[in-house]
């Protein structure tokens, strides 16, 4: 058995076969120098001195000294054959191999390759420059091409059919058409979709026409002895990066790496990021995924990556090492290939109820704040956690449902003097750079951002981002500051409306949380001088009345209290005639006070908070007088005077979502509409909400919570 060995014997062989066992070898040698001079062991001179050598030589019964063979370059002869060790006393099989080696050395050998097809071990399909062609494998004529699971070379039509399939695994080839050899001229049609291979000069030596035909120039050989591939190169890994380069206890870090590899990566030993901290332990090994779901950008984009989460981790100076393997064992390793850091955390617990994962993280960031201390009395009193400068107790944990349900929250604050570029003047909403309120936030666990401003501007909460902004430029430490926290805190934990009316005019079906709206219906019958049953203009009256002349609608059914001038009592002999305001179309006939009650989100709560539960009745008649003595002007109100709890009674009073009509809220008077008012309460509907989010964010919830079904 001859073995090639990169390592040079001390000494030339003692004896040395006949010449004639060396063709094996010799062929594997001038194909593996033909597929790739830059990767054989030897030279061109060396190649054609080895040539010479066996020429020569090959008629000889057995060479004894290497030294003084008779050839062109005895010496390079000599080095050559000192990389060979013969071994004489040979197994069946070793010969048998042999023989096998010797019988395939009549093939043809390809000429200067010019194109070839090749997987990761071996050479599959050569065109030499003459239009000769070596296939590994068998060529199948006149068949169907069908396309395999393995990796292969497709031809096709211009209407997608395969004419040619190349089997990049087996080596075995199928045309739809039949082989041409030995052609003089090869002259593909014009404007064809024909696969073509040229020279250096640029002459067709072969292609493959749209019928799926193998026209070649030469001769094709099948089963021909083609070189094998040997991949010892591991994996190359560049571009790789982590972002952000630094960051926090806790940050999350997104690593990606550009890996390739002739053979494959390894999908048994996945790429991994080791990640070594400050004493060069490596604290994690970070598997890396190229499937675009895990930071690596598109699926098999040769990008890999994964995310870590540093919570629990040192502060300090850190780098990671990448190392891949591909499918056949080659591995690499580039170390310190990433570096970032963990730096120092401004952040402060206030109060602290268990692990982030489990619990509401709440975190105060301050605007133009010039003393740390004040901004934490202020975050302390604004929270609830101790009384306000005036001695109030009206901040957040001292309001249902937060109160029985402090333990679910975390709370922190950024300990920072920072300038968070919030807008001012008396009609903004406290709109601050919400790049750099997140950043600043970003110190500690947090679900929900509460932000606290010496700057003036309207306090305002944004739901969606789970964000309220306060001004404390006056009030500062007071109730009045505290329970705007509670108000706004309704908005961006709760995600609950304000109550309050406004300028809108709610034209839309709405139901959401603690706010109901019906579309009123529009007449269009309404212009005729009378109205009568089935026209649609008293469909909310009860029962309906055939004559709008003699409506006996009460007030509160929604007859007609649209149209202009409005009639307070539709039974009283109204008229609701054309050219009293509803003729033309105008006039709207709304869903009433009862519809609301009875079609509600919150009708299972009707009658609660005062009183027998279930039953309206501490509501009053509302009072009415005159904005100004002698004016015109008359305003309302309900008189609760002798029921303190009747603000709190659940039923439906019309204004909500800042608009004063078709929509209505569940009380007369709580958080959610003026928070100075008393009772200082959420109502029983937004409590119940409240109890709904803080399940909805620890899994569940105590207190009074359980008092609407919610644990």
């Amino acid at each position: 058995m001859i073995l090639f060995t990169s390592l040079i014997m001390a000494a030339c062989p003692d004896e040395v076969e006949t010449p004639d066992k060396l063709r094996p070898e010799l062929r594997t040698i001038i194909l593996g120098y033909l597929s790739n001079p830059s990767e054989s062991p030897y030279t061109l001179n060396e190649i054609i001195d080895l040539l010479n050598f066996y020429n020569s030589e090959k008629e000889k019964s057995m060479i004894t000294d290497c030294e003084s063979i008779g050839s062109t370059s005895n010496t390079q002869i000599s080095e050559i054959l000192k990389y060979s060790g013969l071994v004489v006393n040979k197994s069946e099989d070793i010969l048998a191999a042999e023989e096998e080696a010797l019988n395939a050395l009549e093939s043809p050998v390809p000429g200067q390759v010019g194109f070839l097809m090749k997987n990761n071990q071996f050479m599959v399909i050569s065109f030499d420059d003459s239009g000769n062609v070596f296939l590994k494998g068998t060529l199948q004529q006149n068949s169907n091409p069908t396309a395999t699971p393995d990796d292969e070379f497709i031809i096709k039509d211009n209407a997608g059919n395969n004419a040619a399939v190349f089997n990049l695994f087996t080596g075995n080839a199928a045309i739809k058409g039949t082989l041409q050899e030995n052609q003089p001229t090869l002259i593909p049609a014009e404007q064809s979709n024909d696969f073509i291979v040229k020279d250096p000069n640029g002459i067709i030596i072969s292609y493959v026409d749209e019928s799926g035909n193998f026209y070649l120039k030469g001769v094709l050989t099948q089963n021909a002895m083609l070189p094998e591939f040997q991949d010892n190169e591991p994996p190359s890994i560049t571009e790789a990066a982590i972002s952000p380069t630094s960051g926090l206890t806790g940050a999350i870090f997104t690593i990606t790496a550009r890996i390739v590899d002739l053979s494959g990566i390894s999908i048994s030993n996945l790429p991994r990021a080791l990640i070594q901290n400050p004493e060069e332990t490596t604290i994690a090994s970070v598997a890396l995924f190229d499937d675009g779901a895990h930071g690596d950008g598109n699926a098999k984009d040769n990008i890999y990556g994964n995310v870590w989460d540093s919570k629990g981790k040192a502060e300090g100076d850190y780098v990671a090492d990448i190392t891949a393997e591909d499918s056949v064992g080659n591995s690499k390793e580039a170390e310190n290939t990433i570096r970032f850091s963990i730096v120092p955390s401004k952040c402060v617990e206030i109060l602290k109820n268990g692990d982030p994962s489990d619990k509401i993280d709440v975190v105060f960031v301050g605007d133009k704040f010039t003393d740390l201390t004040d901004f934490r009395n202020q975050v302390e009193m604004h929270m609830g956690l101790k009384p306000g400068v005036d001695g109030s107790t009206d901040g957040i944990f001292y309001v249902e449902p937060f109160l029985s349900n402090k333990d679910k929250f975390n709370v922190y604050l950024v300990n920072e003097l920072s300038d968070l570029d919030c807008l001012e003047g008396d009609s903004t909403l406290g709109l601050c750079d919400r790049n750099k309120v997140n950043d600043l936030a970003l110190q500690c666990p947090y679900d929900f951002i509460n932000l606290l401003s010496r700057r003036r501007y309207r306090s305002a909460a944004f739901p969606d981002i789970g964000i309220y902004s306060i001004s404390i430029s006056s009030d500062e430490g007071t109730r009045v500051a505290t329970r705007v926290s509670v108000h706004e805190f309704g908005h961006s934990f709760g995600y609950l409306l304000d109550e309050y009316s406004g300028d809108s005019t709610y034209l839309d079906n709405f139901q959401f949380k603690n706010c109901f709206g019906r579309e009123p219906i529009k007449d269009l019958d309404c212009g005729l001088a009378t109205c009568f049953s089935g026209d649609g203009c008293l469909a909310g009256c009860n029962p309906p009345d055939g004559d709008c002349s003699v409506a006996s609608c009460n007030p509160g059914d929604g007859c007609a209290v649209s149209c202009s001038p409005i009639d307070p009592d539709c039974g009283g002999g109204a008229s609701c005639n054309a050219g009293d305001g509803c003729g033309g179309g105008s006039c709207f006939i709304k869903y009433g006070e009862q519809f609301c009650k009875e079609n509600s989100q919150w009708g299972d709560l009707v009658g609660n908070g005062c009183g027998e539960d279930g039953v309206v009745d501490c509501q009053v008649e509302q009072a009415c007088s005159p904005v100004l003595p002698g004016s015109e002007d008359i305003v309302c109100w309900f008189d609760f005077s002798s029921n303190p709890q009747g603000p709190l009674e659940i039923s439906c009073f019309e204004s909500c979502y800042k608009s004063r009509e078709n929509i209505y809220r569940p009380a007369f008077n709580t958080i959610m509409r003026d928070h100075l008012y008393d009772p200082y309460s959420y109502g029983q509907v937004n409590e119940r909400y409240i109890c709904q989010k803080i399940n909805e964010n620890t899994g569940s919830a105590g207190g009074i919570c359980p008092n609407y079904g919610v644990t």
